[in-house]
């Protein structure tokens, strides 16, 4: 699962609308929309840690099993170690 799909399936299951996650979690509105059209890929750690404070989860909860995507290709949660 991709963040995006994540952060609205979140949003959605408390009946918000992108203004209202936007102004709860005090981030700008298009952090909402770019996040949830893959405009934007890898969300700042601080944003991550807003949501998770928002929808009360942790923010293992939030990311796990998602899949960050960089310019580079896929990073996931649990990144291969750099030799």
């Amino acid at each position: 699962m991709k963040f995006s799909q994540k952060l609205k399936q979140l949003r959605k299951q408390k009946g918000l609308s992108q203004t209202d996650l936007a102004k709860g979690c005090k981030v700008p509105f298009y952090t909402i929309v770019a996040l949830e059209n893959d405009r934007s890929n890898v969300p700042l750690i601080t944003t991550v840690l807003k949501f998770s404070k928002y929808f009360k989860i942790s923010v293992e909860e939030l990311i796990k099993g998602v899949k960050f995507v960089s310019s580079t290709g896929v990073v996931s949660k649990k990144s291969s170690k750099r030799k």
